[in-house]
């Protein structure tokens, strides 16, 4: 594959941002918050009646924490950089998660978020989006999009970690009642068009870092002749 698109790429962040700002204001609107309560208050009464689910969740919610957020991606950027002894994927990993973070940011300070109040709530609730489920769904996508060596099924690998540890984080988060539904929905096409830009990051530094191997095809400059170009078992007879 060749390098992506720039041009692409840019429009896609772009996307993003807007797309998130815009999700958000349409969280606030008045028919939205009915159906948003409707669906909150019901949920928490059948999940927290399941025996183990507000203890399991407790103890799960924290992969979403900010700081095992920052452990796993340093340690992740390390071990690409001990598997690649390159440091543009590394740097593009902790650079991804700090995007996140930001956007995570930017989102609470331009959309007034409404935060669940609920007796039944355990733990902090948070407003519009949940950064902790997009985080989770960022930091599985880039990891294993960084680890894994390429082909078609390592791509679906990528999204299915993605989308599972989300979804894991997602359940979490509602059974604890930390945040609205349409907090945890949102949080997915944001995380994953998150991943999507990593992977394009990505693509685009190992298009730098592929090393010429023992069966690289040499090119033919123009007007050359081809018996000047030699295989890799010898002269060509």
């Amino acid at each position: 594959m060749g390098r992506p698109n720039l041009f692409a790429v840019a429009g896609v962040a772009i996307a993003l941002v807007v797309g998130t700002l815009a999700l958000g204001f349409f969280s606030l609107l008045d028919p939205v918050k009915d159906v948003d309560r409707a669906v909150y208050s019901a949920s928490l009464s059948v999940l927290q009646a399941i025996p183990g689910a507000v203890s399991a969740s407790e103890f799960v919610t924290s992969l979403g924490s900010i700081p095992v957020n920052y452990g796993m991606a340093l340690g992740g950027a390390f071990a690409v950089w001990l598997q690649r002894r390159r440091i543009g994927v590394p740097v593009l990993i902790v650079v991804t998660l700090l995007a996140t973070h930001v956007l995570q940011k930017l989102t609470i300070g331009v959309v007034d978020g409404m935060i669940p109040v609920d007796d039944r709530i355990i733990g902090a609730a948070g407003p519009y989006y949940s950064g902790g489920v997009a985080r989770v769904v960022v930091l599985a996508g880039i990891l294993a999009s960084a680890t894994l060596v390429r082909s078609a099924k390592s791509d679906r690998l990528v999204w299915q970690l993605a989308i599972g540890l989300g979804v894991v984080e997602a359940l979490t988060r509602l059974v604890l009642g930390r945040h609205w539904p349409i907090d945890l929905i949102a949080s997915f096409p944001i995380g994953l068009t998150t991943v999507w830009l990593f992977r394009q990051g990505q693509l685009w530094l190992e298009s730098f870092e592929r090393p010429i191997g023992p069966n690289a095809v040499q090119k033919v400059s123009p007007g050359e002749p081809t018996s000047a170009v030699t295989s890799v078992h010898g002269d060509r007879r």
